[in-house]
């Protein structure tokens, strides 16, 4: 029988989350650019985490975050 322990805590530690400021640089670039619509691809990254990053980042900027046939897009709205 395996062995284990429970231990009692206060608290949950704080979750620590990863920053990427790459995501923020391709809506930069994005948004200096004269595109109208863009593909994005990030290396050894699975196109729904790119899409999600760069969700959250392109909110209230006047983008539009897309997939379509499992590539991800960038439209200016």
């Amino acid at each position: 029988m395996a062995r284990f322990e429970l231990k009692p805590v206060n608290e949950l530690p704080k979750r620590r989350l990863r920053r990427e400021p790459m995501y923020d640089e391709i809506i930069s670039n994005f948004l200096q650019s004269d595109m109208k619509y863009a593909e994005v691809s990030v290396e050894n990254k699975k196109p729904a985490t790119v899409l999600s990053a760069l969700r959250k980042r392109a909110k209230d900027k006047g983008i539009t975050v897309r997939s379509l046939g499992g590539k991800v897009y960038l439209e200016r709205t």
